[in-house]
């Protein structure tokens, strides 16, 4: 993996990810610290996701709603 900066990555950035459409692997670094990785993409890797599933709950009672409705009238 090859070490790249910022500010080199900016202004080759073309000729960088058709270096790494080839296999190669970059490591990007802002100030010399590692930021992000750029490699080359395989279908086979899980990626996460930046949804959540959600659990659904329960709620015992009345809906939140109509005890709304009701004390507003009140």
């Amino acid at each position: 993996m090859e070490y790249i900066k910022l500010s080199e990555f900016r202004a080759h950035c073309s000729q960088i990810v058709k270096e790494v459409s080839k296999g190669k692997e970059y490591l990007i670094t802002l100030k010399g610290n590692p930021v992000a990785e750029i490699i080359p993409f395989s279908p086979h890797i899980e990626r996460k996701s930046w949804k959540k599933k959600i659990r659904r709950v329960k709620v015992k009672g009345e809906a939140v709603s109509n005890t709304l409705i009701k004390e507003r009238a009140e």
